[in-house]
This record gives C-alpha cells, sequence and structure tokens, in this order.
C-alpha cells in the first residue's frame, strides 16, 4: 500500500507540472529557468561594472575588468556593521515600532553615541544614550564619521544614470539554486549607511543632499529587479523600507520642495512589486523542478554523508 501511495503522487506531481508547462506555453511563457536570464548589457550602460560594484565578483573571463577594489568594499562593509549595531542600541532604549510607514524620526544624538559605542571610540556605561546633544550637532558628526563613502557614494551616484544594470552571476551553473549573491549584502551596505546620511542631512535642512540619498536608495532598490528570484525580490522590499524612513521623516518635517517630491515621486512609480513578484514565484518553479526530478528517479540517495551527486544533479 505505501508504495502504490508514492507511485500515485509520483505520477500526480509528474502530471501537474506537464499542465503547469503547457498552461505557460499557452501564455507565450517558459518553464526554462535560462527564460528568465537577463539580457546582457554593455559596460557602458551598466550600472553593476562601476568599479566599486564590479568588485564583488571575481573576474571570471579573466578580461578587462582591472584590479579589483576591495579596500572600499571591505570599508563599506565595516561601516554597516557598525551602523547595524549602532542602530540595534537605540531601538533597544526607544518607543514601539507602528505599521505606519511614517515611523518616528532617528533620534541623531542617541544614534551618533551608539554608533561611537559599537566602535568603542567612547567609554561604555549604562547611560552612554544620554546625551546632551542637539540633532543638527550629531548629525554633523555622522555626516564627518560617514564622510569616507563620500567618494563610493560620488563614483555610484554617477553611475546610477546607466539606464541598465546586470551583475556577473554565474549563470552559467546547471544548478541555478547554487549561483552566489555576494552583491545583495553590499546594497544592503550601501542603504543602511545612505538611510544614515540622508536622516543627517535633513537635519541640517540639506534637503537637495538628502534627495539625492534617497534617490539613490531607490536605484540600489532597483539594481537587481530583473533577477528573478523570490529572495531577490524580498531584499530589495527590504532597501525599500530603508529609503522611505528619511522620506516619511522629511514629509512630516516639511522639508522637500515641491520638485523634489516630483522626482521622488516619479522614481517611485517604477516599482511594481506585484509585477516582479509573480515572475520570482515563476522563477523560482523552475529552480525547484530539477531538484524535484532527481529526487524522483534518484531518492536523494546521494543527499547522503559522503555520497556524491548523480551527473543530472551537477
Amino acid at each position: 500500500m505505501g508504495v502504490g501511495f508514492y507511485f500515485e503522487q509520483d505520477w500526480q506531481g509528474a502530471r501537474a507540472w506537464a499542465r503547469y508547462c503547457a498552461g505557460l506555453a499557452a501564455r507565450g511563457e517558459s518553464a526554462e529557468f535560462s527564460s528568465f536570464i537577463p539580457p546582457a548589457v554593455g559596460d557602458a550602460e551598466n550600472l553593476a561594472t562601476t568599479p566599486f560594484l564590479a568588485a564583488i565578483f571575481p573576474d571570471r573571463t579573466g578580461g578587462g575588468q582591472g584590479p579589483r577594489d576591495l579596500e572600499r568594499l571591505d570599508r563599506v562593509r565595516g561601516l554597516a556593521v557598525t551602523c547595524g549595531a549602532a542602530s540595534a542600541l537605540v531601538r533597544s532604549s526607544g518607543p514601539p515600532r507602528t505599521n505606519s510607514w511614517a515611523r518616528t524620526p532617528l533620534d541623531l544624538p542617541a544614534w551618533y553615541l551608539a554608533f561611537n559605542e559599537a566602535t568603542k571610540s567612547l567609554p561604555s556605561g549604562d547611560g552612554f544614550l544620554l546625551t546632551g546633544f542637539t540633532q543638527q550637532e550629531a548629525a554633523s558628526d555622522i555626516l564627518t564619521a560617514l564622510s569616507e563613502t563620500d567618494p563610493v557614494f560620488a563614483e555610484l551616484r554617477e553611475a546610477s544614470q546607466r539606464p541598465f544594470c546586470r551583475f556577473d552571476l554565474d549563470y552559467a551553473n546547471p544548478n541555478p539554486s547554487e549561483i552566489r549573491v555576494p552583491h545583495w549584502d553590499v546594497l544592503d551596505c550601501l542603504c543602511q549607511v545612505l538611510r544614515l546620511r540622508a536622516s543627517a542631512e535633513l537635519a541640517l535642512s540639506e534637503s537637495q543632499e538628502a534627495c539625492e540619498e534617497v534617490k539613490l536608495m531607490l536605484r540600489l532598490t532597483d539594481a537587481h529587479r530583473t533577477e528573478a528570484d523570490v529572495y531577490s525580490q524580498l531584499r530589495r522590499f527590504v532597501r525599500l523600507q530603508f529609503a522611505i524612513e528619511p522620506l516619511a521623516s522629511g514629509l512630516a518635517a516639511h522639508r522637500w520642495t515641491e520638485a523634489q517630491l516630483k522626482a521622488l515621486q516619479e522614481q517611485l512609480q517604477g516599482f511594481n512589486f506585484v509585477s516582479d513578484g509573480r515572475r520570482a514565484l515563476q522563477c523560482q518553479c523552475t529552480m525547484i523542478a530539477p531538484l524535484l526530478t532527481v529526487s524522483r528517479f534518484h531518492r536523494l540517495s546521494w543527499a547522503r554523508p559522503g555520497s556524491d551527486p548523480p551527473a543530472s544533479a551537477v
């Protein structure tokens, strides 16, 4: 009876997958992972080939991307780790969060001392969040602390005018689930730092500079939109929340000009997470299907420690 049950489930699953593929074909869509690979883009039109972002990936072709700029990459990652640690300290002492997208503006004095606590540049202690700094003083000190990222963001801001962004992923890998995506973490780090820079600039009434930070966050959020993977889209949504925080704070404080709001609105109107999410779910099916095929015919015997996968699974 047990054998019959597994046989029947196996047969039904194969039929359901065949019906799904037929439905896609009828709509002119494909169930092959290759159909979700973004087309190649020339370097001059590709945001991902700017030196800072190109350094994320080793040059697998042996060609001319030049030396990888790992030093700047490590500095931005280190700053983002410190920013995350400081944010955790501030959140633990702040008011509870709500579901509103218009969140309470950052407490910059508390954040700045938390930043110093995270970097151990000030003595630690239970009262480190008690400070006499004004918002403006803390904002100025925060921008000074983050000034080493100025060249990175100047480079990215200029490159953000390029119309496309395609990262150098190993799409030739026969197992799509094994494709490495190190750029997601780097983009998260960049947006964490940009969020703080924008909040500090708003506190100093530097609305144009803050607007440029938010616009760059939105561009980086959209950077891997064409990577049709569910987790890719989820990471984009997290970055969008980073951008919305200073945007909402600026609205509440009436910092934005009409021209700035129009520019931000035009950029936000380009997001369509419903359409992107649907495509990502379709792509996820094409990634899972080969694994299911392997499990049907090989019973995942190779998944045991010490076993090698069959040739069809590699």
